[in-house]
């Protein structure tokens, strides 16, 4: 995780939890990087990642199907096999 003055915005209902990269979206300065103004750093990739709704929610009582796609930034996601 980023260290310092940030801007934090991250749905915390999706952390740790698996998901699967539905569509890599674009590449972009960070927002916490853009708020501060910090030109040192690299712009970083952004991803489309779907989760499936019972994953989320417990006891959640819709289809076994349902999933929840956020926008996820690269330094926030970790690779499980």
């Amino acid at each position: 995780a980023p260290k310092g003055p940030g801007h934090l915005v991250r749905t915390e209902y999706v952390r740790g939890a698996e998901g699967v990269i539905a569509e890599v979206s674009y590449e972009s300065p960070a927002p916490e990087d853009e708020t501060w103004g910090r030109e040192d750093v690299k712009p970083e990739w952004f991803y489309i990642v779907r989760f499936k709704q019972s994953d989320l929610w417990d006891c959640y009582a819709g289809h076994e199907n349902d999933a929840l796609q956020t926008e996820i930034p690269e330094r926030w996601l970790q690779r499980v096999d």
